[in-house]
């Protein structure tokens, strides 16, 4: 092979790696960004599936004990509402986060406000019956 001929095939290789290096480089610039999800609403999800275990601990406490541990699954109930509640402060604090992805927000505000609701809806109606 003539050094001409080598020259040429190292240049076309060198133009094959540069025009795939700016092909990559525009699909960052203008497509598909990878943008990193909320750090607080992923911290509100984690919240949020703490609360749901404690949530169910203290049905199992009550059904293991037949409803005579009163002190402790009230506090557990005290305990858990006011998880939630951080919970859906830091979902809060996570939609207000720049450049970041606010699925993990949106489903800690939505876990952490449902078991907030049936928390205080099973308060009420204990104190009904």
């Amino acid at each position: 092979m003539s050094e001409k001929k080598k020259r040429a095939a190292g240049r076309f290789f060198e133009d094959r790696a540069l025009k795939k290096k700016r092909k990559k480089a525009a699909k960052a610039m203008h497509g598909d960004l990878k943008v990193p999800p909320s750090v607080h609403g992923r911290l509100s999800v984690q919240i949020g599936w703490i609360s749901l275990v404690i949530f169910i601990a203290v049905f199992a406490i009550s059904y293991l004990t037949r409803g005579e541990a009163h002190a402790i699954i009230g506090a557990l109930g005290l305990i858990d509402v006011i998880i939630s509640c951080v919970g859906i402060f830091q979902a809060l604090v996570g939609f207000n986060e720049r450049n970041r992805d606010m699925k993990p927000a949106r489903l800690g505000i939505g876990m952490n406000l449902v078991l907030l609701t049936v928390l205080t809806l099973l308060f009420f109606g204990g104190l009904r019956g």
